[in-house]
């Protein structure tokens, strides 16, 4: 006569009690020993395709995109500054977002549970920048009180911080890591760009500019463009592009916006010797430039492309998805306006978010799955496909 057996074991660390039903057979009932097989395989199966479509769901998030850009809702909220976000990142597999506030704050959550994990006061005054490094494994943070501080970055966002630069004789606003994530390049309030390797604290060149304050800042990197653009302020209000290693390179456009820029982002999209950037300033206007390279740098005078703005707004923040199709612009009016870049030298809107606080910063993912908006009341929202 067949024999079953109730077992239930106990697993402290795990927390779980777990239950087995063994059956055994008498020598003669081989029947129910095979049908007890077939169902136990069966279960097997019910579990593991149960997991599978879990883990499906949780990995084949739709990529942004101009077909699905209407799609897009806010999924997120996160919360905990005292006073306007600065700017933000998300980390390079896009599960936390760092943030650097005006209340002083460095401040890390969890995209998932939209939970904060971290909290560091490390500068004296605001932060007005935060930059990761090509590799995500480094995090650099601008602040007024003239100091630059890095932070290695670890898998669960967990911040680090690891060294300093410091001793300027004025504010740093704008920070972003060159192609080869060794070096920082940054403005300071004396007149001067300063690239500064991240390893070795005296290997550090300054480089002069005619302008006291740095108002925006990006670089770009490929296989042969590497590339750094900036925004400059009073008095001459320009735009300048040069390599990243031979600044002697640099070109310039001399108040390309009525007013100053006051954003600055290159396209992911680059050829061989041609690489595309776009300003935005407090003039309404976006521009559309085009960098070729030959023999030297060569910027042109003229926009190959304006989106003129219905109506007067003042841009704060502008990025691109990270396949270059979709452009973003914030307005401190708490507008998001999104722009099909599938044809760069005809952009065409696709969407207009409204929120209710004034906009200071944008990031994308760089799956391109979502996007965050950091808020002038410390908010941070995030949006997606739902």
């Amino acid at each position: 006569m067949p024999i079953h057996v109730l077992n239930i074991m106990h697993q402290p660390r795990k927390g779980a009690i777990y239950c087995a039903l063994t059956y055994i057979p008498s020598q003669r009932d081989e029947t129910p020993k095979r049908l007890f097989r077939v169902l136990y395989a069966l279960l097997l199966g019910v579990i593991w395709l149960s997991f599978a479509i879990t883990i499906h769901a949780q990995t084949d998030e739709a990529i942004l995109s101009p077909e699905n850009i209407d799609d897009v809702v806010q999924i997120g909220t996160l919360t905990g500054f005292a006073d306007g976000v600065s700017n933000l990142v998300f980390t390079a597999n896009g599960q936390f977002i760092i943030a650097g506030g005006e209340d002083t704050s460095l401040r890390v959550w969890d995209v998932t549970t939209q939970t904060q994990t971290q909290e560091l006061f490390p500068h004296n005054t605001y932060i007005k920048d935060v930059a990761l490094s090509p590799d995500g494994t480094l995090l650099a943070t601008a602040s007024w009180d003239r100091q630059v501080l890095l932070y290695t970055v670890a898998e669960d966002g967990f911040l680090i911080q690891t060294d300093s630069r410091t001793g300027y004789m004025s504010v740093i606003d704008q920070i972003a890591f060159l192609a080869d994530g060794e070096s920082v390049i940054f403005g300071v309030g004396d007149a001067s760009l300063v690239v500064a390797n991240v390893s070795n604290p005296s290997e550090q060149v300054n480089l002069p500019i005619n302008s006291l304050r740095i108002t925006a800042l990006d670089s770009l990197a490929s296989a042969t463009i590497n590339l750094v653009a900036v925004g400059t302020g009073f008095p001459d209000e320009s735009l300048m592009v040069f390599l990243a290693d031979n600044f002697a390179s640099a070109q310039t456009v001399i108040k390309p916006h009525a007013g100053g820029i006051t954003a600055i982002a290159f396209s992911p999209i680059i050829g061989d010797d041609v690489a595309q950037l776009v300003t935005v300033g407090d003039d309404a206007t976006i521009r559309l430039w085009q960098v070729t390279l030959a023999d030297e740098v060569n910027l042109s005078q003229t926009p190959f492309a304006v989106i003129e703005s219905p109506e007067a707004v003042w841009y704060t923040a502008i990025a691109y998805s990270p396949d270059g199709n979709l452009l973003f612009a914030t307005t401190i009016e708490g507008q998001i306006i999104v722009w099909d870049m599938t044809t760069p030298t005809t952009p065409v809107q696709v969407r207009l978010f409204e929120t209710d606080s004034a906009i200071r910063s944008i990031a994308i993912s760089r799956d391109g799955h979502r996007f965050a908006t950091g808020h002038d009341d410390g908010v941070i929202m995030i949006w997606g496909i739902d």
